[in-house]
């Protein structure tokens, strides 16, 4: 009887691909667990950033316009101070303050049940992972993610008109 012959070249390839992945989702949750460790009230949280173009009213009522973001619902009326993530993923320069006037879904996360949808898991926006926000033109928004990309430092203030 022979042996069958192991293809060494294809079990590495297999093996480095598991390890590739398992350390990709790894890293994924790790993040995703931190912001949500973090008081976004006290200090800036470095969380993932949006942007979205539909026009309308927003949770809160008020029209859709520039300064607004999506937030958690928990959040709505409160003010969020923007700030650039640094190369170094420390706290960069000021952007702005915005306005939690509107509320969101996002993508969803495989964990809870959302409150927004029935039969659907937590959204990215609804569980705090993303903020998003209110672009007028796509083409805006994809400045806004050139200039500032894909991460954003928040914190979190009571806001009064």
């Amino acid at each position: 009887m022979r042996r069958k012959r192991v293809d060494w070249v294809k079990v590495v390839v297999i093996v480095s691909l598991a390890i590739m992945a398992l350390v990709y989702a790894i890293g994924k949750y790790r993040l995703i667990v931190e912001a949500r460790q973090q008081n976004p009230f006290v200090e800036p949280v470095k969380i993932r950033a949006t942007c979205y173009c539909d026009e309308g009213k927003t949770a809160s009522g008020s029209d859709t316009r520039l300064g607004i973001i999506a937030s958690k619902p928990e959040y709505l009326g409160y003010v969020a101070c923007i700030n650039a993530v640094n190369e170094d993923g420390s706290v960069g320069e000021f952007i702005g303050f915005y306005e939690v006037l509107d509320t969101g879904y996002g993508r969803g996360t495989g964990i809870g049940q959302s409150k927004i949808f029935s039969n659907r898991t937590l959204g990215t926006i609804e569980a705090g992972e993303t903020i998003d926000f209110y672009m007028p033109t796509t083409h805006q928004a994809e400045e806004w993610v050139d200039t500032y990309g894909d991460y954003v430092y928040v914190k979190f203030v009571k806001g009064e008109r």
